[in-house]
């Protein structure tokens, strides 16, 4: 599944489709300053939006780590989003794809944090949702 010949380098539990960074609401200027701040750091920048995977549960192919220099590490929740986000940017930079593990987040690992994002994957609103944002970022 992780194979640089087809370009994936990082697999995760969630990955969050963002059109704009102003969709992130109040908590946009916060991580979009974290992302800048340690995307410096990186060469990596935060992109026009901030669609990325969530860190609950992710694999990554030891070709794209390399690259990428690694995970980015954090340890206040903003700075923690903004890893997120700069390490599905930096991946996408790099040439790279990401994918959520299954159809719907959070099918192999979860936490309570994250019970309405997965309930309300079940229904078809939800999906079609996901599926336009995919088909409009792409």
């Amino acid at each position: 599944m992780l194979d640089h010949q087809k370009g994936m380098a990082i697999v995760g539990e969630s990955l969050q489709y963002w059109m704009s960074w102003g969709q992130l609401g109040g908590k946009s200027m916060p991580v979009l300053a974290a992302c800048r701040s340690l995307g410096l750091a990186r060469g990596v920048t935060p992109g026009k939006n901030p669609t990325h995977l969530q860190t609950l549960a992710l694999a990554a192919s030891n070709a794209a780590l390399t690259r990428m220099n690694g995970f980015i590490l954090a340890d206040e929740k903003v700075e923690a989003i903004a890893s997120e986000i700069l390490l599905s940017r930096h991946a996408i930079a790099s040439g790279y794809r990401i994918r959520q593990s299954a159809r719907r987040p959070f099918e192999y690992f979860g936490h309570e944090q994250w019970d309405e994002i997965r309930r309300d994957s079940a229904g078809l609103t939800w999906t079609v949702t996901q599926w336009l944002k995919r088909l409009l970022l792409n």
